[in-house]
């Protein structure tokens, strides 16, 4: 009697031991799988993505500082449109500001993120690809990776897309990147393994990795420890969500949330052609950066409610609702500079300079700029205009901009209603070096240091109204360029010319 008792223990301590390692040796089913897969998908398009927008951003960043010098070139020729000239160079350098920003962001924290999220993806499809294929094509019984509801389908390569056909270089959109940088993965209704399928990969007593001691042998971690077996002999086997236990997948989950704030959505358009800035500037609702550059070129950077639109820009920069062209776009390809090429030197509008020749070209506009302005164009009043032509001048200019560029005007916005904005300051005159003559008004008028110099049609008698100068003192007049001049047009032109070189170095840098 003892005999039979013992051996029904025994008999049923086997049975109950067989029960969990029947229970050990489960099937994966792909509800459990298809959130991996779709991580593993996510995980080998991430670097194509982020190659794709630092590449953009290089090549706005290439176009947009070629615009800002073909416009920094362009003012030193002409003033006329200078107020829609520094609109334009503002938006440009603006949009340096923010790609520059962007790139410094991105680019240090790219290749890291990249071969994170990569290797994760390896441990992921490794493990999916051997349980796919660890099973017997008679039917589900021999099988590592079951479907369905009831576990009694075969698992489908379709079912596991990301992980068997998603290949590295497709470009990750925004959902799968908060896949990505979740917490932990989603097993769906199947968080455990399906009992009763004969697969030798969840066998808990070792036997399938090698022959020895159960329970010395070490836990198998597939995916990197999103399945863990340990061979102990009995139902050990788990799934695990939780990404912080995985260093492989909380790496890459850590590195996908960085890049996430940091990889932006900001559109930069295009500055490589007339048609590129046509449509900038015809684009509704206005890009953001050309309407702050607006509101700042107006002075209208602090002023409360005041929104660019469309129509704003349309009156910036001249153009109706119903214009094809633009006519300051196309009045750019009027500005044109020398430039050497294997037929000789040829007139290349600035507006289409390549990136390689830029730097003749502002060479080129600079020496335009420094003739113009030993001609005494760039103030429009040579030495004898007289305060009466000047404040003519000045009063019929209507621009603010226009008139405070004027070396001798000034704007004064507070006026009575009628009364002219824009006036002559002579205070403003004298520190631009630009020498303004009082009128004649009749005979036995005195005249001007300007009137006794060129007076004289040659060096000796010009010379001479230097005479009884104390040591030091400027000279009154000069023998300057086969003319006499008060000498203070030298002093005013070559002071402008610095000033000009100064200005234009300052610009490009």
């Amino acid at each position: 009697m003892d005999k039979i008792i013992v051996l029904c223990a025994l008999t049923l301590r086997h049975y109950i031991g067989g029960a969990h390692a029947a229970a050990a040796e489960g099937a994966l089913n792909t509800e459990a799988v298809k959130n991996l897969c779709d991580t593993s998908k996510a995980a080998k398009s991430l670097p194509t993505t982020l190659t794709k927008r630092i590449q953009m951003l290089i090549t706005r960043q290439h176009q947009y500082n070629l615009l800002q010098r073909k416009i920094a070139a362009i003012q030193l020729i002409d003033r006329t449109n200078d107020h829609k000239l520094t609109v334009l160079r503002t938006f440009a350098q603006k949009t340096l500001e923010a790609i520059s920003a962007e790139i410094m962001q991105l680019a240090p924290e790219a290749p890291a993120a990249a071969a994170k999220v990569a290797y994760a993806a390896g441990l992921i499809d490794d493990f999916v690809t051997i349980f796919e294929a660890s099973s017997d094509t008679a039917g589900t019984a021999n099988a590592c990776l079951v479907s369905g509801n009831g576990d009694d389908k075969k698992a489908a390569v379709t079912d596991l897309a990301g992980c068997l056909k998603s290949q590295v270089g497709e470009q990750t959109q925004e959902h799968e990147l908060a896949t990505l940088k979740t917490a932990d993965f989603d097993f769906g209704s199947k968080p455990t393994l399906t009992a009763d399928k004969n697969c030798m990969l969840t066998k808990a007593d070792g036997t399938t990795y090698v022959t020895g001691t159960a329970s010395k042998i070490r836990p198998a971690r597939w995916g990197g420890g999103i399945l863990t077996i340990v061979h102990t002999g009995g139902p050990t086997t788990k799934l695990t969500s939780a990404k912080d236990g995985m260093p492989a997948h909380k790496a890459a989950a850590a590195a996908s949330a960085d890049i996430d704030a940091k990889l932006k959505t900001t559109i930069y358009p295009p500055a490589n052609s007339e048609g590129d800035l046509t449509s900038l500037l015809k684009a509704e609702p206005p890009n953001q950066l050309l309407a702050d550059s607006i509101k700042q070129t107006l002075g209208k950077t602090d002023g409360p409610g005041y929104n660019v639109n469309l129509d704003i820009v349309r009156k910036t920069f001249g153009f109706s609702t119903t214009a094809t062209d633009i006519a300051f776009i196309q009045n750019l390809r009027s500005y044109k500079v020398p430039i050497k090429t294997a037929a000789g030197k040829e007139a290349v509008e600035i507006i289409k300079l390549t990136a390689t020749q830029i730097a003749e070209g502002e060479r080129a506009a600079l020496e335009q700029n420094q003739k113009l302005v030993a001609k005494g164009h760039n103030s429009k009043l040579c030495e004898s205009t007289d305060k009466k032509t000047a404040e003519d001048i000045c009063n019929k200019i209507a621009d603010a901009n226009e008139c405070n560029k004027k070396a001798f005007c000034s704007y004064n916005e507070t006026v009575a209603e009628g009364e002219k904005k824009c006036k002559f300051n002579e205070t403003k005159a004298e520190k631009s070096g630009v020498p303004v003559t009082q009128a004649q008004t009749g005979g036995g008028a005195t005249s001007t240091t300007s009137d006794r110099c060129t007076r004289h049609k040659d060096k000796a008698n010009c010379e001479k109204e230097n005479e009884g100068q104390k040591p030091g003192e400027k000279a009154k007049c000069g023998w300057i360029e086969e003319t006499c001049k008060d000498s203070s047009f030298l002093v005013n032109r070559k002071f402008a010319l610095s000033v000009v070189s100064a200005a234009f170095v300052a610009l490009l840098f």
